[in-house]
């Protein structure tokens, strides 16, 4: 994807009419964006499903890679094994939150990571 496109992207999926834009791309037949119910199921099997836990993680790392590289490093700042521990605090935090359970997930993920990995200044 180019580089503009992606930053497109990244303004939607962190804008707050972001919900209404997906919901118009998908009427569309343009790529529906994961919820966060499905990012739930999906991360909630992946220590007993390999193959789960390989979807829960990719999901996560593309999240990540995209935040640091697109929106000036993200708002969060992950330390030495976070990443492994993450689909955890994703499904712990969720669960606490299920208000996010029809959001977006990458919504719900820049305020997890924002809330549980805050930058130290």
């Amino acid at each position: 994807m180019h580089k503009i496109g992606m930053a497109v992207l990244l303004a939607a999926i962190v804008s707050p009419p972001a919900m209404a834009a997906m919901a118009a791309m998908a009427a569309m037949g343009v790529h529906e964006v994961q919820s966060g119910e499905a990012l739930l199921k999906m991360c909630n099997g992946a220590e007993r499903v390999k193959m789960l836990g390989m979807m829960c993680h990719s999901y996560l790392n593309g999240y990540i890679d995209t935040a640091t590289v697109y929106d000036s490093g993200g708002k969060f700042c992950l330390g030495v094994g976070d990443k492994q521990r993450l689909p955890t605090v994703v499904v712990t935090w969720l669960n606490a939150h299920p208000d996010h359970f029809k959001k977006p997930a990458p919504l719900a993920l820049g305020k997890l990571l924002s809330e549980n990995y805050p930058c130290r200044k």
